[in-house]
């Protein structure tokens, strides 16, 4: 693909942006300094309103609602530092939507350096599997005492997740990863032994991260979106064929690895099938928390109790070892924020589906550009992600997700504008859908 002038210089706050999240480990859990991820956040926004002339982007405008709840709901409930850093962290996400000047030409990009990063961490998540406690006895003394026992406290329940001590966020990384390499052999049309063995390797380490519901979500959503790309009455033969064949290799590999359960791997394929079938949550004690937050709703149902307060809660009041969140992220803006907030933060969202669902139908399978045509796709697949995985866990509190996320909105809002434009030179009526700000 030919790149536009300069479109790697102008990748450059995005860079930082997904290097940033993706270090977390780092500045949170090793140096225990928050104000340096926002820190760095602040030198790539510098650098994005610097290339943008300073213009907020109209199509992106919608989410100042989201910045301003959050910002009144810590100011406003007890702020405390932690606190209000998390909050500032996750206002300075945002703001990469805002000002950023759109470039197709540059968003691929980022997702191959996603990948890279997502085989990065599975390195080391490899080196946990193989020498365990010995890794473990190196790193996890480097960690601050909070999050000493959130690392513990996974690995003594099974997972593998070599230095993003929160598996989820590992999971994530390794799902995007894996849905980018088949995309791209589905829409280049090209089957190689490298990246086919890559998707191999990356669905391995899903799996040893034991994250059920990242799993299942991200291939119902994989799924969704190959439907969008393909689902005519051409293609669809195509879908069922490819069903089929997973299917069957499906079967003859898990027949395989039932008889060979000695595998640290097998094993955990095993255990997560097992999980699955059972019906058990994918992890305890998710309905007691949000019976606890439903309790709280009632109690201050219009403003909320306070972005970012039921963490606290869980260790001041009701007695766990070390924080934890709602895992149902509507349930929690409801308990946070209340109904004023909920309400700021679900239009943002709902705006970019509407404009998501758009793309799906009149802009993605008419894109020539391949790599273009490839990063949309991702975008779709990280919005259908997002949203259904919110119900079970806590993709817009947690930075890793929640910029993935954003990246995912700022491709989505450069396909809108480029479909608007198209329809404009042909001279064709405009959606109502997209005339100005939907």
């Amino acid at each position: 693909m030919k790149k536009s002038i300069g479109s790697g210089r102008a990748a450059i706050p995005l860079y930082i942006l997904i290097l940033t999240v993706s270090l977390k480990w780092l500045f949170e859990g090793v140096l225990g300094q928050l104000f340096l991820e926002a820190g760095m956040l602040a030198c790539g926004l510098g650098l994005a309103v610097s290339r943008s002339g300073s213009k907020v982007k109209k199509i992106s405008i919608i989410w100042v609602l989201y910045i301003v709840n959050i910002f009144f709901s810590v100011l406003f409930h007890e702020p405390s530092m932690g606190r209000i850093g998390r909050a500032l962290v996750m206002i300075e996400i945002i703001f990469f939507l805002i000002f950023e000047k759109y470039d197709q030409l540059k968003y691929p990009q980022i997702y191959d350096f996603s990948i890279k990063l997502a085989f990065f961490y599975g390195f080391f998540e490899i080196l946990q599997l193989i020498f365990k406690q010995n890794f473990n006895s190196i790193y996890f003394p480097t960690l601050t005492e909070s999050f000493q026992k959130v690392a513990n406290h996974y690995y003594r329940q099974g997972y593998f997740f070599g230095l993003i001590f929160n598996p989820h966020e590992l999971t994530y990384l390794l799902a995007l990863a894996f849905v980018a390499l088949v995309l791209w052999q589905l829409i280049s049309r090209k089957l190689e032994l490298l990246r086919g063995l890559g998707c191999v390797a990356l669905l391995a380490l899903m799996f040893l991260t034991q994250k059920k519901g990242v799993i299942a979500i991200s291939m119902v959503s994989l799924f969704l979106v190959i439907c969008i790309l393909y689902a005519n009455r051409k293609h669809w033969t195509r879908i069922i064929g490819l069903i089929i064949l997973v299917a069957v290799a499906g079967f003859i590999l898990l027949r395989y690895i039932q008889t060979h359960t000695d595998s640290v791997l097998f094993r955990r394929i095993i255990q997560y099938f097992e999980k699955l079938s059972s019906g058990k949550n994918v992890d305890s004690g998710r309905g007691t928390l949000q019976r606890y937050a439903i309790e709280k709703f009632n109690e201050h149902r219009l403003f909320g109790i306070g972005w970012r307060k039921y963490n606290t809660l869980t260790t001041s009041v009701y007695g766990y070892d070390f924080g934890h969140e709602v895992n149902f992220d509507y349930l929690q803006w409801l308990c946070e924020t209340g109904i004023i907030g909920f309400i700021m933060n679900i239009i943002p969202v709902l705006v970019t589906l509407g404009r998501t669902l758009l793309v799906c139908t009149k802009y993605v399978r008419n894109e020539k550009d391949l790599r273009i045509k490839w990063t949309v796709s991702l975008a779709i697949f990280s919005q259908f992600f997002t949203v259904m995985y919110a119900f079970i866990e806590i993709p817009f509190y947690d930075i890793l997700v929640f910029a993935f996320y954003i990246l995912s909105c700022i491709v989505i809002n450069a396909a809108y504008l480029t479909y608007v434009k198209r329809r404009a030179v042909h001279g064709r009526e405009i959606l109502p859908a997209a005339q100005g700000i939907i």
